[in-house]
């Protein structure tokens, strides 16, 4: 009983809203002041979900389940979840508002994501019409193609740095190493056809200079090697940001389709 009338070890400071974090998960991440912009930026975001749904629906679903209308309850109610959202995107534009079907038909969203398309103009209880379709995206590997780029120019900034502001570049032929890898998944571009020549023709030399540091001392390139170095991730990253064709061939639908609006 007397530990009980003891006072606290600690009194709780009270709760200050400063330190109050706002969430934005649903906000864009490119926003814009234009109302049509913002408005058709929504509206791709979601086209792009509900083409996955499709073809994950498509996965799990034999042919004859999809036949006889037997989607997932999953698909009806997501699809139905996007299909609000989508239409909420439209309704923020300037009055007369387009149907979500015409708007898609205009804006050339329709074409670019098909599957999209075709769930909008179906009732949720109809779904199976649109899977029934079969159709397929010029732009479904928009995505792997866009984390490709991304790795390439991740790892192409980060020798970048390391080679000029690191005094040990022991890991820089490991690193180079993973550079002319993810190069390797573009054997058919003539874009990356030079680098890869370049980093085939640098890289044993690099190793060799690298190597040849006693144990305990500190292996360090040349400056020509860093130079060298230098001009290779720089005209990399110079590239890639342009997004050429002959790199971006199945996403290259969504990237001029950016541009363009």
């Amino acid at each position: 009983m007397a530990s009980l009338l003891q006072e606290p070890l600690q009194t709780p400071f009270e709760y200050n809203t400063g330190f109050k974090i706002e969430t934005r998960l649903h906000d864009a991440l490119w926003p814009s002041r234009n109302i049509q912009t913002t408005a058709l930026l929504d509206a791709m975001a979601i086209c792009s979900q509900i083409n996955f749904l499709y073809r994950n629906e498509l996965e799990k679903c034999t042919s004859s389940q999809i036949d006889y209308g037997k989607v997932t309850k999953y698909f009806q109610t997501k699809s139905t979840i996007l299909l609000e959202k989508l239409h909420t995107a439209i309704q923020r534009l300037p009055l007369p508002q387009p149907t979500t079907a015409d708007y898609l038909d205009s804006t050339g969203l329709g074409r670019l994501y098909p599957m999209a398309s075709a769930v909008s103009v179906c009732r949720s209880g109809d779904m199976s019409v649109a899977l029934k379709a079969g159709l397929k995206a010029s732009n479904d590997d928009y995505f792997s193609q866009m984390a490709g780029i991304n790795q390439i120019i991740s790892i192409a900034h980060q020798i970048n740095s390391d080679v000029i502001n690191l005094s040990n570049h022991k890991y820089i032929a490991h690193q180079i190493a993973l550079l002319y890898q993810s190069l390797v998944n573009y054997n058919n571009s003539l874009t990356m056809l030079s680098y890869k020549t370049s980093i085939e023709t640098g890289f044993k030399q690099i190793k060799l200079t690298l190597n040849s540091f006693p144990e305990g001392s500190i292996p360090k390139l040349t400056p020509d090697q860093v130079q060298w170095l230098l001009d290779l991730t720089s005209g990399l990253v110079s590239i890639l940001t342009e997004f050429p064709k002959d790199i971006t061939n199945e996403a290259f639908d969504v990237v001029k389709f950016l541009q363009e609006n």
